[in-house]
């Protein structure tokens, strides 16, 4: 078992139905699971299942319709996606924008969704790209206006 993660996604139907069993309701705060089997180690069976990715949930409730984001109570079963604990705290609905970003697929998808939670705005405005061809050298950045950008490459440019 690899270092428990501090957040944890819970994907639901409309008004927090949960998935699976549409007689639990999930709500924000406390959700303990009437008979979670303590028994197992397994991964599915009896308790309740969060995802470790905002893409797992959605993988394991197709009919989602709400995300929220959870922190886990005892872990009685765990793999690569998801875990089955015997209680969690729901924190927050997740925003759909939140949800739906990225819009188009791209190939840094996975890396993404992997560590969305780990970058800030500030970080990706911050970033820039150095290009050097000839010995002339400049940089750019996402905060350069666009006619200054194109100036710029076609100085570069031989």
């Amino acid at each position: 078992m690899t270092e428990q993660q501090e957040i944890y996604y819970k994907a639901t139907r409309a008004n927090g139905v949960s998935g699976r069993d549409s007689s639990f309701v999930y709500h924000l705060g406390l959700n303990v699971h009437p008979n979670p089997d303590k028994k197992s180690k397994a991964t599915c069976g009896e308790g309740i299942h969060l995802a470790k990715t905002i893409i797992a949930a959605k993988k394991y409730v197709p009919n989602w319709k709400e995300i929220y984001e959870a922190k886990a109570g005892v872990i009685l079963g765990e793999d690569d996606d998801k875990i089955r604990v015997t209680h969690c705290f729901l924190l927050r609905r997740i925003s759909p924008v939140d949800i739906t970003y990225p819009k188009r697929p791209s190939l840094c998808d996975d890396w993404v969704n992997k560590h969305a939670r780990d970058i800030t705005p500030e970080m990706i405005a911050s970033q820039t790209l150095e290009i050097s061809n000839n010995g002339k050298r400049l940089t750019l950045n996402l905060g350069m206006k666009k006619k200054d950008r194109k100036y710029l490459l076609k100085g570069i440019v031989v």
